[in-house]
């Protein structure tokens, strides 16, 4: 798969795990979120039907750090800027999909095992605190699975458009993103005081 080809959904997902208490199983193919963060930003590609519907990036802020513990352009706090992006993503897209469900895809192991057990260290209690919980109070219905680096190539993209020049920059990658409507992410204080 090359940057300018949608994602494959149709992949198998060893981690899926629906995080609901449902009978009926979600179809990753229907509609998947395709996410990746970086130590400068996150991005997410929204697919529904193997069509590129949405997307957003966004760019860490230092108070999105402090809240964390977390350092901006630090390799040391990937874990914990990836699982923040898997909770991004729930917060533009997880209400649209209360009914139907969603697959939600990223590339690192820890973050996506964090959201499945709602554990984690320090920073990473902290996200899945906030995702247990709105996840009950908001009817949240969603799988959550690994998908190889490879197959991730536009969230990649979008989450390395804050990065520095000469470092991991990437361009937009607008082509991939043709027809698909920009989402914006909320504020994160306006729901996480820093000293929370």
């Amino acid at each position: 798969m090359t940057l300018l080809e949608p994602p494959d959904t149709s992949a198998r997902f060893p981690l899926e795990q629906v995080v609901c208490t449902t009978l009926r199983k979600i179809e990753p193919s229907s509609a998947a979120v395709f996410f990746d963060a970086s130590p400068w930003g996150c991005g997410a590609l929204l697919v529904e039907e193997g069509v590129p519907t949405g997307f957003f990036e966004h760019r860490w802020s230092q108070a999105d750090a402090d809240s964390l513990d977390a350092s901006i352009g630090k390799p040391k706090s990937q874990t914990t800027f990836e699982y923040l992006a898997l909770l991004l993503v729930l917060m533009v897209w997880a209400d649209s999909f209360t009914q139907a469900g969603f697959a939600v895809l990223g590339d690192n192991v820890s973050s996506l095992s964090c959201a499945v057990s709602f554990k984690g260290k320090g920073p990473l209690s902290k996200i899945s605190r906030e995702i247990a919980w709105r996840k009950v109070r908001r009817h949240w219905r969603y799988s959550v699975a690994h998908v190889p680096s490879e197959s991730n190539k536009v969230a990649d993209a979008l989450s390395r458009l804050a990065a520095p020049p000469g470092s991991e920059q990437r361009s937009f990658p607008a082509l991939a993103l043709r027809g698909a409507r920009r989402h914006h992410v909320p504020h994160l204080q306006t729901w996480w005081p820093a000293s929370a």
